[in-house]
């Protein structure tokens, strides 16, 4: 694992470990806190972080990726996605949180969050997997 962290380039390196470090904090903090405050703790460090061109949008994600995976405190759908919505916005790109909820085959409550660009999903699922859900939320990034 350390060699294939020395073989990153530098800025996907550091991306990496805010990747890690956003997965962390967002995942201890949604128990304790609850979504919309989380949502307001993470607004002042969204605005904060200076666009930093250099990495795409898919680069960005396949390191959160793997950041969640290594995570050790664990990670769900919507820490993931949060935590993508916000390295995205740091490289300038725009993205929409969504949660959505539906009943599984057994009817019990399930919920997901996943991330949208332009219409499409790009964290979560795919597109065809998410039309399977009932949005019950969706935020804007300039909003968030």
């Amino acid at each position: 694992m350390l060699r294939k962290f020395r073989q990153l380039r530098p800025e996907a390196r550091i991306a990496l470990v805010e990747a890690m470090l956003l997965v962390s904090g967002i995942r201890i903090l949604l128990p304790v806190f609850g979504l919309k405050n989380v949502r307001w703790i993470l607004k002042p460090a969204g605005r904060a972080l200076r666009a930093k061109p250099g990495l795409q949008a898919e680069e960005i994600l396949l390191l959160l990726q793997a950041a969640a995976r290594r995570c050790p405190v664990g990670s769900t759908c919507l820490t993931r996605a949060l935590a993508g919505q916000l390295l995205l916005r740091k490289a300038g790109i725009e993205s929409r949180l969504c949660v959505g909820v539906m009943r599984d085959q057994r009817h019990a409550f399930q919920a997901h969050a996943w991330l949208q660009r332009d219409g499409n999903v790009i964290l979560g699922g795919s597109d065809e997997e998410i039309r399977q859900w009932s949005v019950l939320h969706g935020v804007d990034e300039r909003t968030a």
